[in-house]
């Protein structure tokens, strides 16, 4: 979405509209219980091209993708000229409103829920949520004005997620199961394991990740043989992973609390 002005019109294609709105309508049912989500599309120009005469992406990409997935059996509108399609007397009539890029519709996103929204990634094989704003860090430098950030969307975001993963059964198991011996270390059996625990099968976990895998790297940014077989071997299995530092105070990192901090955030 965060994409030049200028580089948005050669961005939207009919393929790329297509499977943002079949995007769109699968996750609106299957992670919100929408059965049959009414779905309205943006167009890209002022008052949606005026028929062409600003512009004919409406015509020539827009319509053309919103009918084909309409052709499929999803309830999509469209293109709507964007100065109206959010007024609430009109946007009452739908579950979501698709925007063609980043400043049409986040400003209003912003002016309604600012501090309160939440962002939804879709069309991930996990639950995604995350704040509707920026990092702060003129907030995070001081320490008055860290006081005063306002926590509202972080809050919300983290409850959504919580509420996604209980209304969708998610299963995600946060621990390391691996098997060692002194000749070799792997995590296949722990997939297997997990698969046997979860009442799936390793090549379903492809599509549904229930494994969150830890590989460190020892200072300075260096993989061991087990730590990179793990690595490989969890993505090869389509299961998450999060790579940090090994940094342990005294050992491969300095003494002091403050030296072990700056490596490891450094690394």
């Amino acid at each position: 979405t965060h994409l030049a002005l200028r580089d948005v019109p050669a961005a939207i294609t009919r393929a790329a509209v297509e499977e943002t709105l079949l995007i769109v309508a699968r996750e609106l049912a299957a992670k919100f219980g929408l059965a049959a989500p009414r779905i309205a599309v943006c167009g890209l120009n002022p008052h949606a091209g005026e028929g062409g005469h600003l512009g004919r992406e409406e015509i020539d990409v827009i319509a053309p993708a919103i009918a084909a997935v309409v052709a499929g059996g999803h309830a999509v509108s469209g293109p709507f000229p964007a100065d109206t399609v959010f007024v609430p007397a009109v946007a009452q009539h739908f579950d979501a409103i698709v925007a063609m890029y980043h400043d049409q519709g986040l400003p209003v996103l912003k002016a309604a829920t600012f501090g309160h929204g939440i962002n939804v990634t879709l069309g991930l094989p996990f639950i995604r949520t995350s704040v509707d704003h920026g990092t702060a860090l003129d907030l995070a430098a001081d320490p008055v004005k860290a006081r005063q950030a306002d926590p509202g969307s972080l809050i919300a975001a983290t409850r959504l997620a919580i509420d996604l993963a209980r209304r969708n059964r998610a299963r995600l198991l946060i621990a390391g199961i691996a098997v060692y011996s002194p000749e070799y270390a792997t995590s296949v059996p722990g997939i297997e394991m997990a698969a046997l625990a979860f009442g799936t099968t390793p090549e379903a976990m492809v599509e549904t990740p229930i494994l969150l895998g830890i590989i460190n790297t020892n200072s300075p940014l260096q993989l061991d043989i087990p730590m990179a077989e793990g690595l490989i071997e969890m993505a090869t299995a389509g299961q998450a992973v999060c790579v940090t530092p090994f940094t342990l105070a005294g050992a491969m990192a300095p003494v002091t609390l403050a030296g072990t901090l700056a490596q490891q955030n450094a690394e």
